[in-house]
């Protein structure tokens, strides 16, 4: 089974425990040694026959580039380093968040220099936050909040075909266990609806070369935010289903 290494380089607050100003572990970012060293610990899983590629180059996920304070170095002093380590280069991956759409962290990933970004819209990043007598408000008035496939939808209309986007497709959310009253559940969440926004995401990446074919899917195990593709007790293997049911359906034509 193949896979790839992701770098969540955010600080760990208490957040989300209800702590949000407690410092758990701090992001540090002490420049070049640090960078090497953080490449020799994962030089290893490069190297692993089953780990993930694009045109031979190992596929690396950048969680935040923007909280990087040079992200422009990192991704030189790595380049340089997987030369030195005889590697092919690096597929360098960027998430992306833009929830207004206006495509400036697209601009700022490419000419950072990454190689592709991931737009990732999901209901932390899309919905403004609400204060509570407004969440009362729109309680009382039975105002409709998006559902899944809606939110799904947006995304897919805004990754286009530029050859630097890959879209990322989320099957459901609710973060009530972690945040309680403030949380948000979004409705419509099924493995039919999320297999229509799979089959959607497969569409348009059709025409790129087989190995940049790339769809991401959020999240395998976030169970705190309603967020997983795992096997559970209401649709027991139907998110995985979804998912091996729409790549068969590219794979078949």
């Amino acid at each position: 089974m193949s896979f790839c290494l992701a770098w969540a380089n955010q600080s760990w607050t208490g957040h989300w425990h209800g702590a949000g100003k407690r410092l758990l572990m701090e992001q540090r970012y002490p420049g070049a040694h640090d960078d090497e060293a953080h490449f020799a610990a994962v030089l290893p899983a490069f190297r692993d026959p089953r780990y993930l590629t694009v045109d031979g180059r190992p596929v690396f996920y950048v969680y935040r580039p923007e909280e990087h304070p040079d992200i422009v170095g990192f991704i030189t002093r790595w380049r340089e380093l997987a030369d030195r380590a005889g590697l092919p280069g690096l597929y360098l991956v960027a998430e992306v968040v833009d929830p207004i759409g206006e495509g400036v962290q697209y601009a700022t990933a490419q000419r950072d220099g990454f190689d592709a970004g991931v737009y990732v819209r999901f209901p932390v990043h899309a919905a403004a936050p609400r204060k509570p007598l407004t969440r009362v408000a729109d309680r009382l008035r039975r105002r409709p909040r998006p559902g899944i496939r809606e939110y799904n939808d947006q995304a897919i209309a805004q990754w286009g075909l530029d050859g630097f986007t890959q879209p990322c497709v989320w099957p459901n959310w609710d973060n009530t266990p972690r945040a309680g009253a403030n949380g948000l559940v979004v409705t419509g969440a099924s493995p039919d609806a999320f297999g229509r926004n799979l089959r959607d995401a497969v569409e348009l990446l059709s025409e790129r070369p087989a190995e940049h074919r790339l769809l991401w899917v959020k999240s395998w195990n976030e169970w705190a935010e309603g967020n997983h593709l795992e096997p559970d007790t209401e649709v027991g293997h139907g998110w995985l289903e979804a998912v091996r049911t729409a790549v068969a359906d590219e794979t078949d034509r």
